[in-house]
Order: structure tokens, then C-alpha cells, then sequence
């Protein structure tokens, strides 16, 4: 009878707290089939222990305890003298980095924003409800005990014990920044869901490459890919590995030069010569914005096209 009774009690604290409580050491493991692979050499590695992973963030030199559980291991147990320790999977999360929100929406678990570095640079659907109903704010040092941790960038500097630095630059080719969707799956225990949709994205990008494979030399397009600095004044053209990489595999020619910084004469005679023109200055809203800023408005010399 007592036993029955105890099966009884134990029965009732599981399904009306088990939600509420933290994982036990014995609710932690991570199976060969649940642990992410890495295929491109993002910048990232991951070694899985049964209760928590150590990952190391090799572009900013920053290594991560992610444990399941109540407690820690002691860096004895991991092997680790220096790390910051994060309790997975996350639940509030502030997101300073730009590129992380894409991410974390294609986990579906954009839920998880509670900050971000400037509500008015949100341009997601989803994002953009949220922040209307206050659910995201702007962040500021003093929410950091509000979130579990914060996805940072090398511009901004933080030395606190809940920022992660995220340097998903342009030195990355698309299906290298593509798999950092693995090493942001790790905080939130979804590394399965990650895998699924890197595949899925991998393989779409890679059967387009292959279909524009054997485009004639003749069928061949330039693209330009440029962007205007309003802050330093100054005229670039993409032709860093991400963006050579994204046209060469679209099909089509990039701009091959010595130096990204050009000036107006250079950056005419590249856009007159492409036959297709992406730009990605934030700074420009318009058509008739960008004819003045670089210089095709109608009657505009090349002396002045910056203002």
C-alpha cells in the first residue's frame, strides 16, 4: 500500500512540476546520432561528453561548457581551465549579432529573443510582431541577468561571463557560414532539427551549382556586387570569398580586383562593364538615392556623387 502510494506521489510531482524543474544528470545524453557533424570547417569544433559538450569557437578563441543538469562539471572533470559555462538548452537569449537571428529562425526558436542590439533594424515578419508587443527590447548592459546568453560580434567589446562572440564574416564561403546553424543548435539541444535543415539548404544550394555548372563561356554574366560606406566616405566591391564564391557558383563572373576600396572612376568603369549590379549600402533607401551616391544621376559630375 505504501509503495503504491509513494508510485502515486511521485506520479502527481512529475506531470504537474516535471516542466519546472531543471534536467537531472541522468535526463542528459547526447547519442552518436543526435551530435552534429562538421563538414566545412566553419570555425568551429564540438566534443561530447554523456552530460555536456565543449565547443570551441576557433575564429574568436573562446571555448563553451554546455551542460545538462543542475550543476557544472568542474574544470578538472572537462579538461578545461578556461571556458564560459552555459547551462543548455537556453532560454532567453539577447541577439547583438546581426546574422544570429537568421539562425535561430530557422530553429524556430526565435521565441527565445528577448533583446537586441536596435529594435529599428528588425525586418523580420515574426521579429517584427514580437517587438510590438514588447517582447523584444533594445539591450543594455544591465539586462544580461535577464538572459542566459548573449550572441555578441568582434565589434562590440564584452568581457562578461554570458557572451558568446560570433564572427560569421565574409572570409567564409556560403556553405561555410551555412553550417554555423550547428554551433548555435548546441545551445538549444537541437542539434538533429540543425542537421535537417543544413541538408535540406546544402542540397538545394548544391543542385543549383551543378545545374549552372555548364553555363556556355559565352551565356556567362558579370555581377557587381558593391556597397557605399557612409561613415568612412568610401566606394567598395565585394570580391571577398563569400561573394566570389556565391557568384562563381550562380554562374556567372565576379569582379576580380587587388583592392575591395575603389574610387568613383574605378567603381563606374566595374559597374558599366557588369551586367547585373547588386548593392548593399544601408545607408541608401532609394533609386534616386543611389543614382546621387554613386554617381548616375541625370546631369551629376563624378567630382560629387557622395552627397
Amino acid at each position: 500500500m505504501m509503495k503504491t502510494l509513494h508510485s502515486i506521489i511521485l506520479l502527481y510531482v512529475l506531470v504537474f512540476f516535471g516542466f519546472n524543474v531543471s534536467p537531472t544528470v541522468s535526463d542528459c545524453f547526447y547519442p552518436i546520432g543526435a551530435q552534429i557533424q562538421i563538414s566545412y570547417s566553419p570555425g568551429f569544433t564540438v566534443f561530447y561528453q554523456s552530460t555536456y559538450k565543449i565547443v570551441n569557437n576557433t575564429r574568436t578563441n573562446e571555448v563553451y561548457i554546455l551542460y545538462c543538469g543542475a550543476s557544472a562539471p568542474a574544470p578538472n572533470v572537462t579538461g578545461v581551465s578556461s571556458a564560459k559555462y552555459f547551462q543548455v538548452p537556453v532560454k532567453n537569449v539577447a541577439t547583438l549579432d546581426t546574422p544570429t537571428v537568421t539562425f535561430l529562425e530557422l530553429m524556430n526558436v526565435y521565441s527565445s529573443i528577448k533583446y537586441v542590439n536596435n529594435t529599428a533594424s528588425i525586418t523580420s515578419p515574426c521579429l517584427q510582431k514580437n517587438k510590438e508587443n514588447n517582447s523584444i527590447q533594445n539591450f543594455n548592459s544591465s539586462d544580461i541577468t535577464n538572459v542566459d546568453v548573449v550572441f555578441s560580434n568582434p565589434t562590440q567589446t564584452n568581457s562578461d561571463n554570458k557572451t558568446v562572440t560570433v564572427n560569421i564574416s565574409d572570409d567564409l564561403s556560403p556553405l561555410q557560414k551555412l553550417e554555423w546553424i550547428k554551433f548555435f543548435s548546441l545551445f538549444y539541444d537541437k542539434e538533429a532539427d540543425a542537421t535537417k535543415t543544413f541538408k535540406s539548404l546544402q542540397n538545394i544550394y548544391l543542385c543549383n551549382t551543378q545545374n549552372l555548372v555548364n553555363i556556355s563561356i559565352a551565356n556567362k554574366k558579370t555581377i557587381a556586387w558593391v556597397s557605399y560606406d557612409s561613415n568612412s566616405n568610401q566606394y567598395q566591391v565585394k570580391s571577398d570569398k563569400y561573394h566570389s564564391q556565391l557568384i562563381k557558383d550562380a554562374g556567372a563572373y565576379s569582379t576580380e580586383l587587388s583592392a575591395s576600396t575603389v574610387n568613383i572612376n574605378e567603381l563606374h568603369s566595374i559597374i558599366n562593364n557588369a551586367y547585373l549590379v547588386i548593392d548593399e549600402s544601408q545607408s541608401i533607401a532609394s533609386f534616386d538615392a543611389w543614382q546621387r551616391t554613386f554617381g548616375y544621376y541625370p546631369g551629376q559630375s563624378d567630382c560629387c556623387c557622395s552627397s
